[in-house]
């Protein structure tokens, strides 16, 4: 006689059990991915928009001339001393369909809240609780991202101008917790959220 062959009930639990490990560890990767081209996304339009105002500022420096005929620009209209949202539009709106003729003061006041509603739009976030953004001067790029600070971490003062984006996004409690929310660019309170900079040094 032929010795019967096959599977005894705990190999089938056993293979199950791997299965389900599998599938588990394949659900984790693929929320990991998932997360990390969401990031990448948002830093890929913090970029795209502080290039934009960029752009903008070019396009409408303040020139002063000195009693010996020197013309200097600069962009002084542009510079905040504080975070403002910018949520209201301003009285005189300065783009194609207006018509207006308006002046360096009223154009940077259009752009400004051109740029912070964009990024609003961007992030989903139209009370800006979320995400924010201001141009200052400061003395070095690289200062720390603080969401928290009315002049997010920087705007220390100095000859450079610094456009600053700053934006909270969701991460897994056990990566926050291994950061000790200490981290040089996280300064969010919440055990679920990092926050994320951008900072361009603007160049006429």
């Amino acid at each position: 006689m032929k010795k019967m062959t096959g599977f005894t009930m705990l190999e089938v639990l056993m293979s199950i059990l791997i299965v389900g490990i599998g599938m588990l560890a394949l659900a984790g990767m693929q929320g990991r991915t998932l997360k990390t081209v969401r990031e990448a996304e948002q830093q890929g339009v913090a970029a795209m928009l502080a290039a934009e105002v960029a752009d903008a500022m070019r396009a409408n420096s303040y020139a002063s001339i000195n009693a010996s005929g020197s013309v200097t620009e600069n962009w002084t209209n542009y510079v905040e001393t504080s975070y403002s949202d910018h949520t209201t539009a301003p009285a005189t709106l300065c783009n194609a369909a207006s018509g207006s003729q308006c002046t360096n003061a009223q154009m940077a006041a259009y752009d400004l809240y051109q740029f912070k509603n964009n990024l609003a739009t961007a992030f989903s976030d139209s009370s800006q609780n979320n995400v924010r953004a201001i141009i200052c001067r400061d003395s070095n790029a690289s200062s720390t991202i603080n969401f928290n600070d009315s002049k997010l971490g920087g705007c220390t003062g100095g000859t450079k101008l610094m456009i600053r984006v700053a934006w909270k996004a969701a991460m897994e409690k056990t990566a926050n917790t291994a950061l000790g929310n200490n981290n040089a660019n996280s300064s969010a309170s919440s055990t679920t959220s990092r926050v994320y900079g951008y900072v361009l040094q603007f160049e006429p």
